[in-house]
Order: structure tokens, then sequence, then C-alpha cells
């Protein structure tokens, strides 16, 4: 019978459906021939989905200075915080020794909470990046590598003058694009791969100078269109409801 609950964070009420109490005694490990039942969440689907998403921080940073040689640095770590932060270069270097830092598992007690105590105790890199060494100029990105001329980027790899993005892979010339593969000269695209010049695009690939667009295949000058698949020089515009289109590749 399905479950009616309280968020014991945000205090919403939320659902526990017949489907996932059979879901949860599917998963519920067994050791011994004795089952352990992983019991219903007391947080809401979205709770949970922050608390997933929080797994690390990759946009929010902070000023600090580094705990090992004190020069001003960025960081994702807070000001104040337990953990010790070093700039790239220290952390790369040779002046200190990560074996100091080792500690002997203890059997008696919880394995994350000895994992958090090593965490927390070592000093972490100010932000994960190649700084200096297979990177350019890419000092204020978090989680890259193989960049040149880089800004406020995280989770990629490969690029080049990218600014305020997120997922970039192999990819150059782009602003405030999300998830981007092998595309050039972007604006605020999302999703997509093969792309050149093109902006406000999303879940689009191998089209070039659309704009506005969404679920595009081999296209090219394409304005706000939808679901179109390698076509040129299309407009689609709504009015009163409906979708009309017009091939203007004629009087171009």
């Amino acid at each position: 019978m399905p479950l009616g609950k309280t968020c014991k964070l945000c205090q919403s009420e939320f659902t526990v459906t017949d489907d996932d109490l059979a879901f949860y005694k599917k998963i519920s490990p067994t050791f011994a021939g004795e089952t352990f039942e992983i019991p219903p969440p007391t947080l809401c689907p979205e709770c949970r989905l922050q608390r997933r998403l929080a797994r690390r921080n990759e946009r929010a940073l902070y000023k600090d200075k580094c705990s090992l040689c004190g020069k001003d640095i960025v960081t994702t770590f807070t000001k104040g915080s337990a953990i010790k932060s070093y700039c790239n270069s220290c952390w790369y270097g040779d002046g200190w020794d990560p074996l100091a830092y080792g500690v002997d598992y203890d059997e008696k007690r919880s394995f994350f909470e000895q994992f958090s105590t090593v965490y927390k105790t070592t000093p972490q890199i100010c932000l994960q990046n190649d700084n200096e060494i297979t990177s350019q100029n890419c000092e204020y990105c978090q989680d890259l590598a193989y960049g040149k001329d880089c800004y406020l980027t995280s989770g990629s790899w490969h690029v080049e003058n990218v600014m305020y993005c997120h997922e970039i892979y192999r990819s150059k010339d782009l602003i405030d694009c999300d998830y981007l593969t092998d595309s050039q000269s972007c604006y605020d695209c999302i999703n997509s791969k093969n792309l050149h010049n093109c902006a406000f695009v999303e879940d689009s690939e191998n089209c070039h100078e659309c704009y506005f667009g969404y679920g595009l295949m081999g296209c090219s000058n394409c304005i706000e269109c939808h679901a179109l698949k390698n076509k040129s020089y299309y407009y689609t515009r709504l009015t009163q409801n409906q979708m009309l289109s017009s091939e203007i590749s004629s009087s171009i």
C-alpha cells in the first residue's frame, strides 16, 4: 500500500508507491542468509536529487590563501574551512609528502567516518585542473584538463577559448554552453554536438548557422525551428498556436 510521507527536510508531502517499496525490497542486501531491508525514504524526491547533485562543488568559488605557500588563490573550499587547500603549483610539487597523511584502517569504526577524517586532514588542490601542466591560462576553472585560455568553466577537456561553460569536450570559442561536443563558435547551446556558429540551440547535431532551434539534425541556416532533419534556410514562427513553416531558400 502506498505510503504518504512528509519530507523531514523541506516538510513537503510526497508518496512512496508500491513499485518503490517493491524495488527497495528487491535491492535489499542479504548476508549470511539474513536480508537487511532498505527502509523507505524520509526525504522528498526533490531533496534527494539535491543531495545527489551536491556530490562535489563545481561552480562556487572562494578567495583564500594557499595553506602551504600563502599566496592568494581561488578555491572550491570556503574560507576558514577545516580543509587545507593548496595552490596547483604546491599540490603538484614536492614540498609536501602525501604519504605522511596515511592512517591505519580500523575495522571497528565506520569506513565513511574514517574516510571523512582522512579527506579533511589531507591537503586538497584548490581547483581540480592541470593549469601550467597541460593547460594554459585556465587558472579559474574547475575539473578541467588540456585547455587553453578558458575562464570559469567546469567539467571540460580539450577546450580552447571557452567561458562560463559546463561539460564541454573537444570544442572551442564557446560562451554559456552546457554539454557540447566537437563544436565551435556557439553561444548558449545545450546538450548538442557538431555545432558551428549556432546560438540558443538545444538537443541538436551536425548543425551550422542555426539559431533558437531544438531537435535539429544536419540543418543549416535555420531560425526558430523544431525537429527538422537535413533542412536549410528554414524559418518557423508561431501564430495563433499553429506552427507555420516556410522554405525561404528560393528567395536567397
